[in-house]
């Protein structure tokens, strides 16, 4: 067995792991638990100062303490065939928090492919049902009142995927291709306020996202790693009871495009230079209160 301990403010965690495998099988398992000491103390107000005259339009005072235990761990079997072209894992996660005194349990199976074609090829597909306790803050809703009795959001996710090995130039690339869709319910509505994420702290909405990712690298330049990505992604939500359907939730981002570049000098490899790009269409944002971005002001 593996037994580890990490350590991060007031959070505590260990974790033990252990594995039996054969020629054919691989069985797994581990199990942990995370102790949190959370003490939040809020305490803000807005105000309008006009021509010496002061009015207050908001004021939020609040302290939100939180002692919780978090047990999970996970438990999984995998079997290979003699070539390794058929590759099966089935498992489930489990997770309780006794601050909530919820039980969670995740299972999801996995599936490995690999044809026999010159090009060496991976076909991907994955199933899983997939939820996770709240943390702290989306306890805590605009007004910075405290509802204990949020539940975990949930999600069924399906993804499918082709990984090719390619050789261009006499070098090794990939391309990596993932599609995936995922419906959401149980949802936790949030808004962006700047810097800040203000939670509804209810479990007043659903929706889904879908989208696909792809991504090629390898040896652009000999000796080196580049890499090039594209990635496309629709995630809509309905509020409860708020009259306007599916809105584009916060993290919605229709494109997303990336480029790392590497190279070096021919005759001192260790002279490396590094290109590196990124671009994002933007996130959905408009006025205060506006009928079509209501939760983005």
């Amino acid at each position: 067995p593996t037994v580890g301990t990490i350590s991060n403010g007031a959070t505590v965690e260990r974790m033990v792991e252990a594995p039996f495998i054969n020629s054919n099988n691989l069985f797994e398992f581990g199990f942990g638990m995370r102790h949190q000491n959370i003490a939040d103390d809020i305490q803000e107000y807005r105000f309008i100062d006009s021509a010496d005259y002061v009015t207050t339009t908001r004021y939020v005072k609040n302290k939100f303490t939180m002692l919780s235990n978090n047990y999970f761990g996970y438990l999984q079997y995998s079997f290979f065939d003699q070539d390794s072209s058929n590759v099966f894992n089935i498992g489930s996660r489990f997770n309780y928090m006794n601050w909530t005194n919820q039980l969670l349990l995740s299972p999801r199976l996995q599936y490995q492919y690999r044809p026999n074609l010159s090009v060496p090829t991976r076909i991907n597909f994955s199933l899983g049902y997939y939820h996770q306790h709240p943390q702290y803050r989306e306890f805590r809703n605009r007004d910075g009142m405290v509802n204990k009795d949020v539940t975990a959001q949930k999600s069924l996710q399906l993804i499918t995927g082709i990984d090719r090995f390619l050789n261009l130039w006499g070098r090794p690339f990939i391309f990596t291709t993932q599609a995936f869709y995922k419906h959401l319910w149980d949802l936790n509505p949030y808004e962006i306020d700047n810097v800040r994420i203000r939670y509804y702290a209810n479990n007043i909405a659903k929706g889904y996202a879908s989208g696909l990712d792809m991504r090629i690298n390898g040896e652009f330049i000999s000796g080196t790693q580049s890499w090039f990505s594209l990635g496309l992604l629709k995630t809509m939500e309905d509020i409860e009871n708020d009259d306007n359907g599916f809105q584009r939730r916060p993290s919605d981002q229709r494109i997303t495009m990336g480029a790392f570049f590497e190279d070096h000098l021919r005759n001192d490899p260790s002279l490396r230079v590094y290109l590196n790009l990124n671009f994002g269409s933007g996130y959905p944002f408009g006025p205060p209160k506006s009928s079509t971005c209501l939760l983005y002001t």
